[in-house]
Protein backbone atom coordinates (compact mmCIF):
# COMPACT_ATOMS: atom_id res chain seq x y z
CA UNK A 1 0.00 0.00 0.00
CA UNK A 2 1.37 3.53 -0.63
CA UNK A 3 2.05 6.06 2.21
CA UNK A 4 -1.01 7.71 3.25
CA UNK A 5 -0.81 11.91 1.96
CA UNK A 6 -1.21 14.21 4.61
CA UNK A 7 -4.36 16.55 3.60
CA UNK A 8 -5.99 19.17 5.73
CA UNK A 9 -9.42 17.90 5.99
CA UNK A 10 -12.20 20.62 7.12
CA UNK A 11 -13.67 19.73 10.17
CA UNK A 12 -17.04 19.44 8.48
CA UNK A 13 -16.07 16.85 6.31
CA UNK A 14 -13.61 14.75 9.25
CA UNK A 15 -16.23 11.66 9.47
CA UNK A 16 -17.14 11.57 6.22
CA UNK A 17 -13.53 11.35 5.16
CA UNK A 18 -12.60 8.80 7.80
CA UNK A 19 -15.29 6.97 7.09
CA UNK A 20 -14.36 6.90 3.33
CA UNK A 21 -10.70 5.79 4.35
CA UNK A 22 -12.34 2.70 5.72
CA UNK A 23 -13.61 1.72 2.16
CA UNK A 24 -12.32 -1.11 -0.34
CA UNK A 25 -11.66 -0.01 -3.61
CA UNK A 26 -14.58 -2.11 -4.99
CA UNK A 27 -16.94 -0.34 -1.99
CA UNK A 28 -15.25 3.00 -3.30
CA UNK A 29 -15.55 2.21 -7.28
CA UNK A 30 -19.64 1.06 -6.07
CA UNK A 31 -19.99 5.04 -4.40
CA UNK A 32 -18.41 6.57 -7.74
CA UNK A 33 -21.00 5.15 -9.65
CA UNK A 34 -24.09 5.36 -6.85
CA UNK A 35 -23.09 9.42 -6.39
CA UNK A 36 -22.74 9.48 -10.70
CA UNK A 37 -26.36 7.88 -11.18
CA UNK A 38 -27.58 10.18 -8.30
CA UNK A 39 -26.17 13.25 -8.95
CA UNK A 40 -26.36 12.88 -12.82
CA UNK A 41 -22.22 13.14 -13.11
CA UNK A 42 -19.78 11.49 -14.28
CA UNK A 43 -16.30 11.48 -12.70
CA UNK A 44 -14.55 10.98 -15.89
CA UNK A 45 -15.76 13.97 -17.43
CA UNK A 46 -12.97 16.49 -17.31
CA UNK A 47 -10.46 13.77 -18.14
CA UNK A 48 -12.93 13.05 -21.49
CA UNK A 49 -12.78 16.97 -22.12
CA UNK A 50 -9.58 17.44 -21.57
CA UNK A 51 -8.41 14.76 -24.02
CA UNK A 52 -11.36 15.86 -26.53
CA UNK A 53 -10.19 19.45 -26.85
CA UNK A 54 -8.26 20.22 -30.26
CA UNK A 55 -5.04 21.44 -30.98
CA UNK A 56 -4.49 24.90 -32.52
CA UNK A 57 -3.49 24.82 -36.09
CA UNK A 58 -0.60 27.32 -37.19
CA UNK A 59 -2.76 29.58 -38.62
CA UNK A 60 -4.49 29.97 -34.81
CA UNK A 61 -1.37 30.09 -33.15
CA UNK A 62 -0.05 33.02 -34.46
CA UNK A 63 -3.53 35.13 -33.77
CA UNK A 64 -3.73 36.65 -30.54
CA UNK A 65 -3.93 34.13 -27.49
CA UNK A 66 -7.77 34.78 -27.25
CA UNK A 67 -8.86 34.46 -30.93
CA UNK A 68 -6.77 31.30 -30.96
CA UNK A 69 -8.72 29.81 -28.26
CA UNK A 70 -12.15 30.74 -29.35
CA UNK A 71 -10.83 29.60 -32.73
CA UNK A 72 -9.92 26.57 -31.68
CA UNK A 73 -13.36 26.31 -29.01
CA UNK A 74 -15.43 27.03 -32.58
CA UNK A 75 -14.33 24.07 -33.83
CA UNK A 76 -15.75 21.71 -31.22
CA UNK A 77 -18.99 23.44 -29.68
CA UNK A 78 -19.87 26.05 -32.13
CA UNK A 79 -18.50 28.64 -30.14
CA UNK A 80 -17.54 31.96 -32.72
CA UNK A 81 -14.89 34.63 -32.57
CA UNK A 82 -15.21 37.95 -33.16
Amino acid sequence: MSEEKKVEVPAKFQALVEQIAKLSVLDLAELVKVLEEKFGVSAAAPMMMAAAAPSLTPQQSKRPRGQAIMGALSTCSGVTSR
